[in-house]
């Protein structure tokens, strides 16, 4: 994993939980900051990843609302995982979580939903087009994310205060293997975004 990205998304974290990096200088805390996630997500070639909170139809699981803003000039199409049964199960594996706990400790969540843990069938690509000016929201729930170190699912994280990063990496057809000729000449966007960070508790 890239050091910088690490450095920024853990100094992220710590300023949901209201926490000073060491050898700075501390200042009375800020409950509204806190609340309201902190800083705006990051804008990377034009497009924003911001976290919120959404209703959750399950007791003590989490959901979130990932909202992909293209503050951009230009048109761009979103490679998001993909999806079965001619678009009836969508299944966003580009996403992942950083969540990190009251003592510090990160690890990283990715996308699993266990209903379609075996694919069979058609397969084809979750893309979305984003057209510049406008705004796609994904809702997804703890539940729908799985740690590997240790491996556990999202809804068995102990109970307690949390803060979460949603990281985004946008990769064209080629990468994914789809086999379609004539996808790779679309306007997709590549590379990383990170979003805002986002307290919560489970």
């Amino acid at each position: 994993m890239n050091i910088r990205f690490c450095k920024s998304s853990l100094l992220l974290l710590a300023c949901a939980f209201g926490l000073a990096p060491v050898g700075a200088q501390t200042s009375p805390p800020k409950p509204t900051l806190a609340l309201s996630g902190g800083q705006p997500g990051q804008v990377v070639a034009g497009v924003r990843l911001s976290l919120s909170l959404a209703p959750s139809e399950q007791k003590n699981v989490p959901a979130f609302l990932v909202t992909f803003s293209n503050e951009g000039p230009t048109d761009v199409v979103l490679s998001l995982g993909y999806v079965l049964g001619n678009g009836r199960v969508q299944l966003p594996d580009a996403m992942r979580l950083l969540v990190s706990d009251a003592k510090g400790q990160t690890r990283e969540l990715a996308f699993s939903d266990r209903h379609h843990a075996g694919i069979r069938g058609r397969v084809d690509e979750y893309r979305v087009p984003l057209r510049a000016g406008s705004s796609f929201s994904l809702r997804l729930g703890l539940d729908k994310f799985v740690s590997t170190r240790p491996f556990e699912f999202g809804e068995q994280l102990a109970p307690g205060r949390y803060g979460a990063i949603a990281v985004f990496e946008g990769v064209s057809d080629k990468t994914r293997n789809w086999g379609r000729k004539g996808l790779s000449l679309k306007n997709y966007w590549r590379g990383e975004v990170k979003s805002n960070a986002l307290p919560f508790t489970r």
